[in-house]
């Protein structure tokens, strides 16, 4: 039952047995009025707190919450208000002075999924059980536009006895235990229809748990492949190359030895200037084995030995500068205008 319709009844009724009785009819009085039950009175539905609380006094023989004020309480027109009081009586089939019946007695006698869960012992099939419940019960109340926890005795048997059943966790017979519950044939019905039409994707989640079917793991990224680490012997039936990363520059297949044609535009170097004196072969440290690294196969990104690369790639870049120099100063011709 929402905080509103809580505190409407409050208002309405300050003795507290009446007021827990017009809680039960009203949320009952939600169910059964609910779209798809052929019942549902659209307008009139504002109005189902003051009617509730009606139809609790008359119960009770409560004379502080008569006919008049509740047609005001329930903002509703006098003609709709009949109406909607018509309708409520029908599908709760009640008639006025009717006293509480067995039924409803007992849906106000405490009763929680842990101690149904206890007799039945459908924790030993499923410890998740009673969170199954509680999912299955918050998501009927949003459904109903009742957010704040049932208190009855029937809604909540017959919540866990369609879990169950969903699950697949076998418990008595349908008509054992309503009869044990004290349910009526009508309540259950109304309230399992409720449960089928708002909550059929909560009871496909119960049947394909009940079936052992589980979600496929997540593939691995397209980004992170298998490498070798140092230090650790490599087998022999394993490639010695490394695969490259999707989308990364081919930093292996570049040529240190390439020379340098006689086309200064066909490489990438910048404004001549001063020839740079490149260092000796000899000088560089040894290139570092880019495609081959010992070691057990791990998941990380590839990357290449940023320093080694860099020095090889400065000493290209220097010795290109100086190939240009030397080809500029050959082929340079000067026109040295006549006296």
């Amino acid at each position: 039952m929402s905080q509103l319709d809580s505190l409407l009844l409050e208002k309405f009724l300050p003795n507290k047995t009446t007021r827990l009785q017009a809680e039960s009819l009203l949320r009952m009085a939600r169910l059964r009025t609910a779209p798809g039950t052929g019942m549902s009175v659209d307008e009139g539905g504002i109005g189902l707190p003051a009617i509730c609380a009606l139809i609790a006094c008359e119960r009770l023989g409560d004379r502080s919450f008569s006919k008049e004020v509740a047609q005001r309480a329930s903002c509703l027109r006098p003609q709709l208000f009949e109406q909607t009081l018509t309708t409520v009586r029908t599908v709760l089939k009640e008639q006025d002075n009717l006293a509480p019946s067995r039924s409803t007695r007992s849906a106000q006698r405490p009763i929680s999924y842990d101690s149904l869960t206890k007799k039945y012992g459908a924790n030993r099939v499923d410890p998740n059980i009673v969170k199954d419940c509680q999912r299955v019960e918050r998501g009927l109340g949003v459904a109903l536009d009742d957010t704040s926890g049932w208190n009855d005795r029937r809604i909540t048997a017959t919540i866990f006895w369609w879990c169950c059943e969903a699950r697949g966790i076998p418990i008595v017979p349908e008509k054992e235990y309503i009869k044990t519950h004290e349910i009526s044939q009508n309540d259950w019905n109304l309230i399992k229809f409720q449960l089928t039409r708002c909550m059929q994707d909560e009871y496909q989640r119960l049947r394909a748990k009940a079936s052992g079917t589980t979600k496929q793991p997540p593939p691995r990224p397209a980004n992170v492949i298998k490498i070798r680490r140092r230090g650790v012997a490599t087998d022999a039936n394993t490639s010695g190359t490394t695969p490259k990363r999707k989308g990364s520059p081919s930093y292996e297949n570049e040529d240190d030895d390439d020379t340098y044609g006689t086309n200064p535009q066909s490489h990438d170097v910048s404004s001549p200037g001063p020839p740079l004196t490149p260092p000796f072969a000899h000088s560089l440290p040894p290139a570092s084995p880019l495609t081959k690294r010992a070691g057990p196969l791990k998941y990380r990104p590839v990357y290449p030995d940023r320093n080694m690369y860099g020095m090889e790639r400065i000493a290209l870049r220097t010795q290109a500068a100086a190939d240009f120099m030397a080809w500029r100063a050959g082929n340079l011709v000067v026109d040295i205008p006549s006296k």
